[in-house]
């Protein structure tokens, strides 16, 4: 007779015995590596999870983000925007303008900045100030302002800095648009002369009588020169720096507001 065995299970010979289920091991996501003794764990390498996406800036071009961005271009286009609230109630509101290179990259925005009764009661000879604006870093790089006056009026540029770039005046003239570009200090660069026989058309001339310009209104179509004042220059620099450029980009808003603006009212006697 077989004696049992302290701590073990007793089988009884010739009696059927129940099927026991063989453990199975168990499936684990992820273990551990367990090194042999003596020798260091290795470590599996974790994989980086990747951070937010930065982008860097372009880089700062020579003098800064400021009109010396007018320095590569010789010639621009400067659009008014259309004001629907300025179309649907009358009111004058104030302007803005995109400027484009001629194969239609906008590269600036311009904005005006005006008192509403100013707007109201003097029209297109109120003063304003405008504010260029770089479209891709929102910078302002350039300032224009003009003041009130009866006849001579003038528009000043002024760079980033508020430093006086030259301005833009009127000369006295019984017929013809005539205007003399100065530079800071005051003395004359160039002549800007709107012939009466193109009333959309400005020369810019240089001291010896040269034609080396050209400030010109487009055609806007029928609904645009008709119902709004939404106009559209092209401008065509001399070879001149940044800051004459400047300047002359200044003249584009003051003849824009002074024959091109009151089209409703046909007010091209200021």
């Amino acid at each position: 007779m077989i004696q049992p065995v302290p701590g073990q299970p007793q089988v009884l010979v010739g009696v059927a015995q129940p099927m026991m289920a063989q453990p199975q091991p168990m499936m684990v996501a992820t273990q551990p590596m367990m090194a042999p003794m003596g020798q260091p764990m290795m470590m599996t390498p974790m994989m980086a999870v990747p951070g937010p996406m930065t982008y860097q800036q372009a880089p700062m071009p020579p003098g800064g983000y400021d009109h010396t961005l007018l320095a590569p271009h010789q010639r621009l286009v400067v659009k008014q925007e259309i004001e629907i609230m300025e179309v649907l109630t009358g009111f004058e509101t104030q302007n803005h303008y995109s400027i484009f290179t001629p194969e239609k990259q906008r590269l600036f925005m311009a904005a005006e900045q005006s008192d509403f009764c100013a707007r109201c009661c003097l029209g297109g000879s109120r003063p304003f100030t405008i504010k260029i604006v770089d479209v891709n870093t929102k910078q302002e790089i350039l300032t224009f302002q003009r003041d009130c006056k009866c006849y001579f009026h003038e528009i000043r540029a002024f760079s980033r800095a508020g430093a006086l770039l030259g301005y833009v005046k009127r000369n006295f003239s019984c017929c013809e648009r005539n205007y003399q570009v100065y530079n800071a200090a005051g003395q004359p660069m160039y002549f800007i002369n709107g012939p009466c026989c193109s009333p959309w058309t400005f020369d810019i001339v240089n001291s010896a009588g040269q034609q080396v310009g050209s400030i010109k209104k487009k055609w806007g179509g029928v609904f645009k020169e008709v119902f709004t004042d939404a106009d559209t220059f092209s401008v065509e620099f001399p070879p001149a720096d940044p800051d004459c450029k400047a300047v002359i980009l200044g003249a584009v808003f003051l003849i824009d507001f002074m024959y091109f603006e009151d089209n409703q009212k046909n007010n091209n006697n200021n």
